[in-house]
């Protein structure tokens, strides 16, 4: 997978793609649908993905984010295992944040030959939020681009969101939260070197920038590439500590119920 730097974007015009917007955080249920028409449902198609660094939410502090579902690292590496050959990367902002969703969208027709789009049930983008599916369609001509609008996913006979992920691991909800995922809910230690004691290791906790669960003791796998070892980690209000053994480096810790 190539990824694309927003304020960098050169024409990609050939082969024509089949893109969708989001920011992905957690890559849920909900948003591998939207893949999967972008990657599986679209032959002939180049399978193209525009997100964000940074959620936007957090950015303009319109709502309290308490941190990402999954880190760039982990969505840039998930992305690529459901075969999307682009990821268009904006570092959000304010200036950003100004565009109409008009302008928004010319700038990544200007990119790419767009022939199919793919967005969820409640997509909105551009300033204020006011382009949503309806002023979408008129953004489009329907004899070039298609519009797919894919229905919500849902776990629990509830809709599956990132705000539910997020709410599930707040409560250490684990197993929800790996419904909803399709996958173990993993912290990235990138960027965080543990302190070592012997076997013994700790992270600052604000080191993270992922949501945290509780304070309190958990069930969880310690990975890396030179091992897996099932084990504890405790959260307590500064740290995160656990013992890896034989002190080999931790890449993720993944939590289970």
């Amino acid at each position: 997978m190539t990824i694309l730097p927003w304020e960098s974007l050169a024409p990609l015009r050939d082969p024509p793609s089949a893109l969708t917007i989001g920011v992905f955080d957690g890559i849920h249920l909900g948003h591998q649908r939207l893949i999967a028409e972008i990657v599986e449902a679209s032959p002939g198609l180049v399978p193209v993905v525009c997100s964000f660094r940074q959620n936007p939410a957090s950015v303009l502090g319109s709502r309290q984010v308490p941190g990402s579902i999954l880190s760039l690292r982990q969505r840039v590496r998930k992305l690529e295992s459901l075969g999307v050959r682009y990821l268009v990367l904006i570092d959000f902002s304010i200036e950003i944040s100004t565009l109409t969703g008009a302008d928004f969208f010319a700038m990544l027709e200007r990119a790419f030959d767009i022939r199919r789009l793919v967005v969820g049930y409640n997509f909105h983008m551009g300033r204020g939020r006011s382009t949503g599916i309806r002023e979408l369609e008129s953004l489009l001509s329907p004899a070039r681009t298609r519009l797919t609008v894919v229905p919500a996913a849902h776990y629990g006979n509830r809709v599956v969101s990132s705000s539910r992920i997020r709410d599930a691991i707040l409560q250490a909800g684990f197993q929800e939260a790996r419904e909803m995922l399709g996958h173990d809910y993993c912290l990235d230690l990138e960027g965080a070197e543990p302190a070592l004691r012997g076997t013994a290791a700790s992270v600052d906790r604000r080191l993270i920038r992922q949501v945290l669960p509780p304070v309190g003791s958990y069930r969880a796998e310690l990975r890396g590439e030179a091992a897996r070892l099932r084990t504890q980690v405790t959260l307590t209000a500064d740290t995160l500590e656990w013992d890896s053994g034989a002190g080999w480096r931790v890449s993720e810790i993944c939590f289970s119920n």
